[in-house]
């Protein structure tokens, strides 16, 4: 890919991404410099984010999963107490 604009983007994303997943399995704080040496390591040397590019915060990085978890939660939430309400209006069966 050439350099531009283009590629940066995508590089930043690439580390954004590799931040996320480093979340994902430490569940605390993740060393920005290792997230560097590891897109240059992994990429070969091809890929690294500028020099004046900060990576967002864990707590952003966390806080953005933790708000989609806590829609999924109460969205199966929803679904749970909906499915009680029906069942109740429903009469049992009776086998013969």
């Amino acid at each position: 890919m050439e350099e531009g604009a283009e590629k940066e983007e995508l590089v930043k994303l690439i580390a954004y991404n590799l931040k996320k997943a480093y979340l994902n399995w430490n569940q605390k704080f993740v060393d920005d410099e290792q997230i560097v040496k590891d897109l240059e390591r992994m990429s070969k040397g091809r890929l690294s984010l500028p020099e004046n590019y900060d990576l967002p915060s864990s707590n952003d990085v966390m806080g953005k999963r933790r708000q989609q978890n806590k829609n999924t939660q109460k969205s199966s939430a929803q679904k749970s107490s909906n499915q009680k309400y029906k069942n109740k209006g429903q009469k049992k069966k009776t086998h013969k």
